[in-house]
């Protein structure tokens, strides 16, 4: 478990989610609207060993819902390299009332696994008040591609 800023450790790597935004559209490519929040997400991910890829991304709201990387716009968010700091951004699809006290879990396991064995849980500290600040929102962003930023 961890929280926005704070660099959270699991088996496979380490992840630290550095920024959270909201947008009406999202670009990536071709322009994604929805009547919901697209919820923005930038990370960066190191992992340990060997190359991987950050693959498995989803919210739980407050009330016990998932919301999956099958609502989300990005990037594959790799391969990163052992030792790397790979700079990832991705956009979730979620409904507004979603927001307050979501948690976001990222995992690295194979496409195809059933359920993952290597989790970090984020809380994404966003409050009632927090909440209507995103849902809110009106503005379009472009998705950027990974990038590599240097050594960890």
């Amino acid at each position: 478990p961890g929280k926005v800023g704070q660099k959270v450790e699991f088996r496979t790597g380490t992840v630290t989610i550095t920024d959270v935004r909201s947008a009406a559209e999202v670009k990536l490519g071709s322009v994604a609207t929805t009547s919901g929040v697209w919820l923005v997400v930038t990370l960066d991910f190191t992992p340990k060993g060997e190359q991987r890829f950050l693959r498995g991304v989803e919210l739980k709201d407050g009330r016990d819902r998932i919301f999956n990387h099958e609502r989300s716009l990005s990037s594959p968010c790799g391969p990163a390299q052992p030792g790397l700091i790979l700079g990832c951004e991705f956009a979730l699809e979620v409904s507004k009332d979603a927001l307050p006290d979501a948690e976001l879990h990222l995992s690295t396991n194979p496409p195809g696994a059933e359920l993952p064995d290597d989790v970090a849980v984020i809380d994404l500290e966003i409050d009632e008040a927090g909440a209507e600040q995103l849902g809110a929102t009106t503005q379009r962003i472009t998705i950027t591609a990974p990038r590599t930023k240097g050594k960890a």
